[in-house]
């Protein structure tokens, strides 16, 4: 399968030949099933990684056929293997950390002299002329520098190392910089040049961080984006998508969107029908709790629904509200071609088209006015928006911070954290009237929205209740109308989720926190005059609430 895409993707896009990397030598494994990872030439089992690439990389190369096949085993770990192939060209990646088959360290000039002239000798009945293959040799300079130019004396002193040794450099690239790390570009400004637009990104269960250049997150601009995780997710822990969600940013000049689904019940594997429900091989699966999963076709039905309603939205420009033509919801099943994408937005309404489970969705658009998100400054009592002022009563404490996943790692963004007390709490946004600073003024066109996340934690888990909430708004004239957010969104206190069976046995859990977007129609406000609302209060009137607020705005109803 991995060799027929392969082998059309370079028909298609006309590229030279494949590339193949490697993550090193990770020592003996097994399938999931315990069995061998291969069979040798010699018909003696395989359990370490290494010792396949001779039989993968002729096959590789007979199913390219004139292609090129240039293979990395990093660290050199199975460069045996790769000498004594098919493969047209040999590169490695040497690392001090690794050692050589005789367990001598690449940590000296002579021991990557040595593997260059093993690997000539190795590969000389596999070359053309016979003569053996030279090794392409990773030479990284300054590999910790980001910022300014490089350290010339020690790019000089490599390049005469190189060409003493009768070799050849390349060092330049992305541009005209000079190529430091095994990453290209690593300038998180510089644009790649497609030649074809990207309009939409569906991500599941990913990870985030992994490619950071310069130190930098990955931001995207004007990109639709959905991603979704499970709860209960025991190979990549945390919901590391929303750390690229919240690296994309709307100029205004697109119309865009960028949805996410955090799903109770759903691992990492099951989203697709190979690796099955245990996110970890043997032995340490055995440890794994799975028992409160859905079963694998619920989980592949949200995602085909979800991400069906999100690419007739981005791509067809299709918006289907879910209702039949006498106005009555419409509840067809997604197979039949019918999904509203407006479920995007809230879910709750849709219950008869998805599984049985806690869902939790946050959700913004291009068409945002954005009052408070919180990341502009340090200082509390300040808004986003020119003229925005923050007051909190009734509470323990408030505070404005950056916040973590239940692992500790950060999430990438900040909000405010309102702890109340027997009396509950409230947050008090305040403003001159909107009207004349949003663009297109439309009050029944309007929507008031925010993300809410519970963050009270040790809750018994049969008594606890979801967040009590009220959203307040108040005219020039002192007129107020009040709203409970139950109306429009359920808010969740954190999943209680046990990965692994010893949390059962230690009675522990972690919590997992995730924001909920709350969008009210201001039609709904009714009493008082929407264009000249001047005041907004999210109001926590239960007991000892603990909640944090984020990317609080207005935005337009979508067409």
């Amino acid at each position: 399968y991995i060799f027929s895409q392969e082998k059309h993707a370079l028909e298609v896009l006309d590229f030279d030949g494949w590339h193949g990397d490697t993550v090193g030598e990770w020592g003996k494994m097994a399938d999931v099933f315990g069995n061998p990872l291969g069979i040798d030439e010699q018909g003696e089992p395989v359990y370490e990684v290494k010792e396949t690439y001779r039989q993968f990389l002729n096959a590789a190369k007979e199913a390219l056929n004139e292609h090129y096949l240039s293979f990395n085993p990093v660290g050199a770990q199975g460069i045996e293997q790769v000498n004594t192939s098919n493969s047209d060209v040999l590169y490695t990646e040497f690392w001090p950390w690794d050692q050589d088959r005789d367990g001598v360290p690449y940590d000296t000039y002579q021991s990557l002299v040595t593997e260059v002239e093993r690997t000539m000798e190795e590969s000389k009945p596999y070359s053309i002329d016979k003569k053996g293959k030279s090794l392409v040799v990773k030479a990284y300079i300054n590999y910790y520098k980001t910022t300014g130019t490089m350290n010339a004396p020690g790019v000089l002193l490599c390049d005469a190392a190189v060409y003493a040794a009768g070799g050849s450099r390349l060092e330049l690239g992305n541009g005209n910089h000079m190529l430091h790390v095994e990453y290209y570009p690593d300038d998180g400004n510089k644009a790649f040049q497609y030649h074809f637009p990207i309009r939409s990104l569906v991500a599941i269960a990913p990870t985030c961080g992994q490619y950071r250049p310069s130190g930098r997150g990955v931001e995207l601009e004007d990109v639709n984006y959905m991603v979704l995780h499970g709860a209960n997710d025991q190979d990549v822990y945390t919901f590391m998508g929303m750390e690229q969600y919240e690296d994309i940013f709307f100029t205004g000049e697109k119309e865009c969107l960028k949805t996410s689904l955090y799903v109770a019940g759903l691992n990492h594997g099951q989203f697709n029908s190979q690796w099955g429900k245990y996110d970890m091989v043997r032995p340490m699966n055995h440890m794994l709790n799975v028992g409160n999963f859905l079963a694998q076709e619920e989980q592949q039905q949200i995602a085909e629904v979800f991400i069906k309603a999100f690419l007739d939205q981005t791509l067809k420009g299709e918006r289907q509200e879910g209702q039949d033509a006498s106005g009555r919801q419409d509840k067809r099943e997604s197979a039949a071609g019918h999904v509203p994408t407006d479920l995007l937005e809230n879910c709750r309404k849709y219950r008869e088209l998805l599984p049985e489970t806690l869902y939790v969705q946050s959700y913004a658009s291009s068409d945002t006015y954005v009052l408070c998100n919180f990341e502009e400054d340090a200082r509390l009592d300040t808004g986003t928006a020119e003229g925005v002022s923050l007051q909190a009563s009734a509470v323990r404490g408030w505070r404005e911070e950056e916040l973590d996943f239940s692992t500790g790692a950060a999430r990438g963004n900040h909000a405010v954290i309102l702890q109340g007390g027997e009396d509950g709490a409230a947050l008090q946004l305040s403003f001159s009237d909107w009207e004349g600073s949003v663009e297109g003024w439309d009050e029944s066109r309007f929507f008031l929205l925010f993300d809410i996340m519970d963050m009270r934690e040790g809750f018994e888990e049969d008594e606890v209740e979801l967040l009590e909430a009220e959203v307040e708004v108040r005219d020039a004239s002192g007129l107020t109308a009040r709203l409970p957010v139950s109306l429009y969104a359920d808010i969740y206190p954190p999943f209680p989720v046990r990965l692994n069976k010893l949390q059962y046995l230690w009675g522990t859990a972690e919590y997992k926190h995730q924001f909920q977007t709350v969008s009210i129609p201001l039609a709904d406000f009714e009493g008082i005059d929407l264009s000249r609302i001047c005041q907004v209060t999210l109001c926590f009137p239960g007991r000892y609430p603990k909640a944090a607020i984020d990317n609080i705005g207005i935005r337009k109803e979508n067409q």
